[in-house]
């Protein structure tokens, strides 16, 4: 009876990530207020500076509120189960949001006030590290294309909008961003209980496992997040992949992690180059939107579709990738030239940082779709990566800065920032990893795909749906039972039923069946 009340709380938890086009424009709009705040956070405002013992240290602000972030996204790491349910409450989301509104609004009161800025940057940096990753979860509870088409779709209107903000002849008229994470949190509104499902079911199948594992003593390769489709059947995206992708993919993601560190590195850097304390911090800033806003609309053409070939939609991701670093690349290289033509290189820099910010978050999702991360937290592991690297760049390019140099050195020393970002693309997370890694969740996402053709062409009943993933795999009938917590009879049963609705024999004909249906023979089951 235990046993069987756990199954039947694991089935109701799962969750439907067949979504509305309403609620898909709600999570890219709330996505892009979050966004919108950020981009003011680190680009908008005054360059912030205090003296240490001789030391210039500029962006202080920025860096104390990324120091806030981190704190976030290292106890959202370690948190337990139960603790990121209560942490991404909607209601706590409601506080955090005001919390962020309330100390962007000091700062406009009070801008000389050190001792306020400081305890505002830190507040509203821990503030908006759970928001942003709460909305990870929130744009995990998406289809994996939905979530990477929502994630360009949001930086592009995040840039539309500072750029209308930033273009308004009225002093005021930044103070609108200031509440822009209270439009977001209503926006989460839709996708916080589906979050709160998700990790109940996470934690349920995490205890079923251990369970299994302790009385059978083999290994369970279902993965942290148990999901259905509309019609209830088993969504097998984040689930069923083999312990060999699993294993590459955590060996990318770890490429990943001080890929992104590095990037970060360099757009730290660039926060302090030639920037003049107490004074506008990012003049250029104009620039670096326009160019975000462009290469958004480009990757939006080329971000793969549901009905993609799995070769092109590698290609189509490895190619943003590889776009947004050579529009950083080409703004280290032409610095000391574009400035006489209007068009600084810091702006470009910029911009192709953000387009790569924007690729990341993507790859982020990716990676939590294949491994046993929760999305939030992969969120968490990765902006954790990025803005410890910002972190960095800021610490280096203050030092330099308060070196006194002559000559064309400086220009020499962002060459070395860029060389930094190259050096990641070309040998820790390269194009072919890219690819590589798109191609596992695709492969992934295909059998999702196949389970689901077969079980709506063949009429399969919601448990036998949640059976045939398990048969196309090979498991044993006495492994399928430990798993779905019924009895191998009962598999047996289900089995025979499946194998007659689908017009098979035996398991090795039902899995030619999937095999032909990969190679796009859907037609089989309608004869």
């Amino acid at each position: 009876m235990r046993e069987k009340s756990m199954t039947s709380n694991a089935t109701s938890q799962r969750i439907d990530k067949t979504i509305s086009p309403r609620t898909w424009w709600m999570s890219v709009i709330g996505f892009a207020c979050n966004q919108a705040f950020m981009l003011s956070l680190i680009y908008l405002g005054q360059n912030y500076a205090v003296s240490l013992n001789g030391l210039v240290f500029e962006r202080i602000d920025l860096f104390v509120a990324l120091a806030g972030m981190l704190v976030s996204f290292r106890f959202i790491r370690s948190a337990s189960t139960k603790a990121r349910q209560a942490l991404f409450s909607y209601s706590l989301m409601v506080c955090f949001s005001v919390l962020m509104t309330i100390g962007s609004l000091v700062r406009f009161a009070d801008p000389n006030n050190f001792v306020v800025i400081m305890l505002e940057s830190m507040l509203v940096g821990i503030s908006a590290g759970f928001m942003l990753a709460c909305w990870g979860g929130a744009l995990g509870t998406l289809p994996l294309n939905g979530s990477v088409r929502a994630i360009f779709t949001s930086f592009c209107l995040a840039a539309l909008l500072s750029l209308v903000v930033r273009l308004i002849p009225f002093s005021g008229s930044q103070i609108f961003i200031c509440f822009t994470p209270l439009i977001s949190v209503a926006m989460l509104y839709p996708s916080c209980a589906k979050m709160r499902a998700t990790m109940s079911s996470a934690e349920t199948v995490s205890n079923n496992q251990s369970q299994h594992n302790g009385v059978n003593e083999m290994p369970v390769e279902i993965s942290h997040d148990i999901v259905n489709d509309s019609s209830h059947k088993l969504s097998l995206g984040d689930i069923f992949s083999t312990k060999e992708q699993r294993r590459e993919v955590n060996r990318l993601s770890r490429k990943v992690l001080v890929g992104t560190a590095l990037f970060g590195v360099a757009s730290g850097f660039m926060q302090t180059f030639d920037s003049v304390p107490q004074e506008f911090v990012t003049p250029y800033f104009t620039s670096t939107l326009i160019m975000l806003v462009l290469f958004c609309i480009a990757a939006l053409q080329m971000v793969p579709r549901a009905d993609a070939q799995q070769a092109r939609q590698a290609e189509q991701g490895s190619t943003l990738y590889r776009i947004a670093l050579l529009v950083m690349m080409a703004g280290f290289l032409f610095l000391p030239v574009l400035g006489a033509f209007g068009v600084p290189g810091e702006a470009i820099v910029q911009a192709g940082y953000l387009g790569l910010v924007s690729v990341m978050l993507s790859l982020f999702m990716m990676i939590s779709n294949v491994t046993n991360q929760y999305p939030a937290v992969m969120f968490s592991r990765g902006l954790f990566a990025l803005y410890l690297g910002v972190m960095v760049g800021i610490l280096i390019g203050c030092f330099i800065e308060s070196v006194p140099l002559s000559g064309e050195l400086p220009y020499m020393l962002a060459a070395c920032s860029g060389l930094s970002a190259l050096y990641s693309y070309m040998f820790l997370f390269t194009e072919h990893d890219f690819v590589k890694l798109t191609r596992i969740v695709d492969d992934v996402r295909r059998f999702d795909e196949i389970c689901t053709i077969i079980s709506t062409k063949a009429g399969l009943s919601k448990r036998e749906a949640e059976l045939l993933p398990l048969a196309l795999k090979g498991r044993t009938g006495e492994r399928i039972a430990a798993e779905l917590y019924i009895s191998k009879s009962t598999v047996e049963t289900h089995l025979r039923r499946i194998y007659q609705k689908t017009g098979v024999k035996n398991r090795q004909e039902l899995i030619d069946i999937s095999e032909r249906i990969a190679q796009g023979e859907e037609e089989l089951l309608t004869q």
